[in-house]
Formats: structure tokens, C-alpha cells, sequence
């Protein structure tokens, strides 16, 4: 359906067409938004969770925090699951980290919407279906946009030294 199509079944104004339009792309390449691409989601909830899973690459680096010839993924396992278990046939190579979270300082997950679990100390969060999780937000103009900005930051400066100096008309 193109714009007119949609003018015609009476979808109006044209911002709600646009916006049709622009969600209609984005399942089209595949974009689908926070959470999109969790496996294993049960009633509206998502865990992800910090996996130790053998490294693709095997590397002579050794750590404290590091076990050596494995690697740390941000990985969404199911729900109370304690770790993640490669499917039969499965390398670490075809793992598929949630796209937006990742580690930080090596053991806590951030990303969208991802609250940590009580107790786990950052290596496992959950991600809860909540409103405006997917929505589409528009831009705001502060200061009357981009070409103005400056004009109107003048003109409520010298407002505002007029009101602090008594002399506002």
C-alpha cells in the first residue's frame, strides 16, 4: 500500500501514513525493535544472562575473572535457566547475542529495558514488556529548531537581564 492507499482507507493526517509506513519497512529488513530477537520469552519476560561459553578463537590471554580458552556473551537463555546450552549440532560461533546489550566491566549486562535481578550482582537482567518499549518517537524542537535556536536564546537572555534589572516593558 502506498501513501494514497492509505489516504484513500482514510487514515489521517499524514504523520499516522508515515508512521504505517516507516514500521512496514522496518519488518521488512528485519528491524524489530528492542527484544526483537529473543528466543526464549515467557509471558511478556525476557533473562538474559552472562554465559561463559568456549572461545571461537583460542587465545593465551589469562585473567583473574577470565577462565582461559572460554569468552563471556551477554546470551538470552530461558527463564531460571542458570546457564545457556548449545542446541545438538550448535558451535559457539552460531551463538546469537541480543542486539543493543552488552557487557560492562565484565559482568554486568546493559542495554534497553534491562533491569538486573536481585542478588545477581549485574550477570543477570530481565526485560519486561512495558509501554512505549517499541514506539516510534518524534523529534522535539527546543528553542524553536535549529535555524532559531540562537535568535530566541538571545532574545530570553536579554528578557530575562531586563526582569533582573527592573526594567521590563
Amino acid at each position: 500500500m502506498s501513501s494514497e492507499d492509505l489516504k484513500e482507507a482514510g487514515i489521517e493526517p499524514a504523520r499516522k501514513r508515515r508512521y504505517l509506513l516507516r514500521w512496514r519497512q522496518k519488518f521488512r529488513n528485519g528491524e524489530y525493535g528492542v527484544g526483537g530477537d529473543f528466543k526464549y520469552v515467557h509471558d511478556g519476560t525476557a533473562e538474559l544472562r552472562v554465559c561463559e561459553v568456549p572461545s571461537a578463537t583460542p587465545s593465551s590471554f589469562v585473567s583473574a575473572t577470565q577462565t582461559p580458552g572460554r569468552t563471556k556473551l551477554v546470551l538470552n537463555v530461558p527463564l531460571g535457566s542458570n546457564t545457556y546450552k548449545l542446541e545438538q549440532g550448535q558451535s559457539t560461533t552460531e551463538l546469537k547475542k541480543p542486539k543493543e546489550y552488552k557487557l560492562v566491566n565484565g559482568h554486568v549486562i546493559s542495554g534497553p529495558f534491562a533491569l538486573p535481578v536481585k542478588g545477581s550482582h549485574g550477570g543477570v537482567a530481565q526485560v519486561k514488556i512495558q509501554e512505549g518499549m517499541w514506539e516510534d518517537r518524534l523529534g522535539v524542537k527546543v528553542f524553536g529548531g535549529e535555524r532559531r535556536r540562537a535568535e530566541t536564546l538571545h532574545k530570553l537572555g536579554v528578557a530575562e537581564h531586563r526582569k533582573a534589572a527592573g526594567t521590563a516593558r
